[in-house]
């Protein structure tokens, strides 16, 4: 089997994309922007959270890859919850 064949032979297995509205990743990196050029922010404060947000960006995928989807969804609507009541209780007192 060629290069070409097997190529081919994936490319037929595969399901079919969906259609869609395209990926909108520029929306939120101008109202960062747009937000940063309206209010002074100190950027030693937003650093911890931006990299809070890459290294978990990062380790969602490597988890993701490893677990499987509806898993990961029940993990999810177990934590997500109890982060909240811990926010909360933060907040009010």
């Amino acid at each position: 089997m060629s290069v070409a064949e097997a190529v081919r032979g994936r490319a037929a297995n595969r399901p079919a994309r969906r259609a869609g509205p395209p990926p909108v990743v520029p929306v939120p990196a101008s109202c960062g922007f747009a937000i940063d050029v309206a209010v002074s922010l100190d950027r030693a404060v937003i650093g911890p959270f931006i990299a809070t947000a890459v290294l978990g960006a990062w380790d969602g995928s490597r988890l993701a890859a490893k677990v499987s989807g509806p898993r990961l969804r029940r993990v999810f609507a177990v934590v997500l919850p109890v982060v909240a009541v811990f926010l909360l209780a933060d907040a009010v007192r």
